[in-house]
C-alpha cells in the first residue's frame, strides 16, 4: 500500500505488547503443577505399597488365628471331656479373630478413600496442566499472528493541492487575477 501512494499521504502506526510476563507466568505455574503431579504419583504409588503390605500382614495374622480356631475346634470334637479349657483358649483367638478383621476393613476403607482422593487431586492437577498447555499455545498464536487494518479516507482536491503547493498557495491566488488581468486586457 505504501509503494502506491505518496509518503505525505500515508500515515502507519504500531502497537506492541509484551507477553513476556504472561509466559514466564504460565511456564511458572506450568513447572509448579508438573511438580505436583510428580509428588501426587509418588504418593499414590506410597499408599498403594503401604496398603498391599499393611493389608498382607494383617492376613496372614488373621489365617494363622483362623488356623489355631480350627485347631481348637478340632480338639473341642475330639476331647469333649476338655471343652471348658479349650473355650477359654478359643475364646481371646475370636476377639482377635474379630478385631483382625474389622482392621482389615479399616484399612481397606481408609485406603479406598485416600486413592480416591489421590487420584482426584491428580485428575484436577492433570486438567490444570492441560489448560497451561492450552494457554501457552494460545499466547505462542497471539505472538505469531500480526493484526493491522488499512483505513482510507477521502483527499479533497484543494487538500491535495494545499499538499503539494503549501508554499506556493498564495502565490497562486495572486498570480490568478494578475494572469486574468492580462489575458482580458486592451489590446492596442
Amino acid at each position: 500500500v505504501k509503494s502506491h501512494v505518496k509518503p505525505r499521504f500515508f500515515q502507519s502506526g504500531t502497537e506492541q505488547q509484551n507477553l513476556l510476563g504472561q509466559k514466564i507466568s504460565i511456564e511458572t505455574d506450568t513447572a509448579n503443577t508438573e511438580t505436583r503431579i510428580s509428588t501426587l504419583q509418588t504418593n499414590r504409588q506410597r499408599l498403594v505399597t503401604e496398603h498391599q503390605t499393611t493389608n498382607a500382614s494383617l492376613n496372614r495374622q488373621l489365617t494363622n488365628t483362623k488356623q489355631q480356631i480350627a485347631v481348637l475346634d478340632e480338639e473341642l470334637k475330639n476331647k469333649p471331656q476338655e471343652a471348658e479349657l479349650i473355650m477359654v483358649r478359643k475364646k481371646p483367638l475370636v476377639a482377635k479373630k474379630t478385631s483382625l478383621e474389622s482392621n482389615i476393613y479399616q484399612e481397606n476403607r481408609r485406603y479406598n478413600q485416600d486413592l480416591q482422593n489421590i487420584d482426584y487431586e491428580l485428575a484436577t492437577e492433570e486438567s490444570r496442566l492441560r489448560s497451561l498447555e492450552q494457554q501457552d499455545q494460545n499466547l505462542i498464536d497471539t505472538v505469531e499472528t500480526v493484526e493491522g487494518s488499512i483505513s482510507l479516507q477521502w483527499i479533497s482536491l484543494a487538500a491535495i493541492t494545499k499538499s503539494y503547493l503549501v508554499d506556493y498557495w498564495y502565490w497562486l491566488l495572486l498570480l490568478i487575477p494578475v494572469a486574468y488581468l492580462f489575458r482580458n486586457r486592451p489590446r492596442v
